[in-house]
């Protein structure tokens, strides 16, 4: 969360509001949360669509990072791949979007994994 953020028992709110807080956690339709997983290059977020609250997943990888570590093209792999493939024991590939520093893959949630 943000420096602004505070916070009560388990939610986090901002200073100024609620919706301030949520807005600076959103990245395209979905409102980034906690960290579920981390790995080399990348953290995995718990994430919630905006309009449907639909669970998921947003691996959040720094532009920098795979720049240098010249892993641009594994990551467009990846991508490339996760697009294509549609069985029910992988997980779907959502929505793919990048910022300025971040590049997220969304996917679909698999709670317990």
């Amino acid at each position: 969360w943000f420096s602004c953020c505070k916070r009560d028992g388990s939610q986090y709110y901002c200073g100024a509001s609620v919706e301030c807080c949520l807005a600076r956690r959103r990245v395209g339709n979905y409102y980034l949360k906690h960290t579920i997983g981390s790995g080399a290059f990348a953290k995995v977020k718990y994430g919630t669509h905006v309009e449907t609250g639909e669970a998921v997943a947003i691996k959040v990888m720094s532009k920098k990072y795979m720049e240098k570590e010249d892993m641009v093209t594994s990551v467009t792999r990846e991508v490339s791949i996760l697009y294509q493939l549609k069985h029910p024991a992988i997980v779907q590939l959502k929505d793919v979007m990048a910022s300025d520093k971040k590049v997220y893959i969304v996917m679909e949630y698999m709670a317990g994994i």
